[in-house]
């Protein structure tokens, strides 16, 4: 090996007094060839290389450079893992939560029942309204109607109840889709921790409030390397 790193050592003799001592820089030139030299040209640092000693021990490898299908690669992966540690973490806190406020999955269909019948009262609520508001409506309808029978115009008074009854009424059915809207969602979450807490709760079950479900209590590594930039 000695007498393999001196005969490479004869090309580049020129350029011997700018390395470390005792230390060469071990890379691939433009043709694909490893080449042992005192210096690397800047233009072939992102292909990676080694500086060595001159018995061929290896001080220091700087990887290749990473291509921009590699570093997009790299960095989705990243956000994909620093995703499931998210994710991870808040499924352990949600858990925690779950058992400090249901001792059984019974709790928890009890505080959706409550929470279902709360949500639809006001449903039904808004609905009356609704209707007790369109027969104001239909009044004030009557009222024009005739007024126009009689070759008059509707009163200003009938126009602005009519219009401040379209807009209540519209407000009111606003209100009730919204309310239809969060009826199903709360179903949804719900059914979420209800089978969260079956799980939990669950007799010989390896899940706990610090364990999340398909989560691994170990994160994989992605490798981050990439080119240092020219060596000095």
């Amino acid at each position: 090996m000695k007498k393999l790193l001196t005969g490479l050592l004869v090309c580049v003799g020129a350029m011997q007094a700018f390395a470390t001592q005792g230390q060469y820089y071990r890379f691939e030139n433009e043709e694909g060839v490893t080449v042992i030299a005192s210096s690397i040209p800047p233009n072939l640092v992102y292909k990676g290389y080694s500086i060595v000693r001159e018995d061929g021990t290896v001080v220091k490898k700087v990887a290749p450079q990473l291509t921009p299908a590699e570093v997009e690669k790299r960095d989705r992966e990243l956000a994909e893992q620093k995703k499931r540690e998210q994710d991870g973490e808040a499924q352990r806190h949600h858990d925690e939560d779950l058992v400090k406020l249901y001792a059984s999955p019974h709790d928890v269909e009890e505080a959706r029942d409550r929470k279902l019948v709360s949500i639809q009262a006001a449903i039904a609520q808004n609905t009356s309204n609704i209707q007790q508001l369109k027969l104001k409506k239909e009044r004030f309808e009557t009222e024009a109607a005739a007024r126009e029978r009689d070759g008059q115009p509707p009163s200003p008074d009938i126009l602005d109840n009519l219009k401040i009854l379209d807009t209540q009424i519209a407000d009111k059915e606003r209100d009730v889709t919204a309310r239809q809207q969060e009826l199903q969602r709360t179903k949804d979450q719900f059914q979420l921790d209800l089978d969260r807490v079956k799980l939990l709760y669950s007799p010989g079950t390896n899940e706990s409030p610090t364990t999340p479900v398909g989560t691994s209590t170990r994160a994989p590594t992605i490798n981050t390397s990439a080119s240092a930039a020219q060596v000095q």
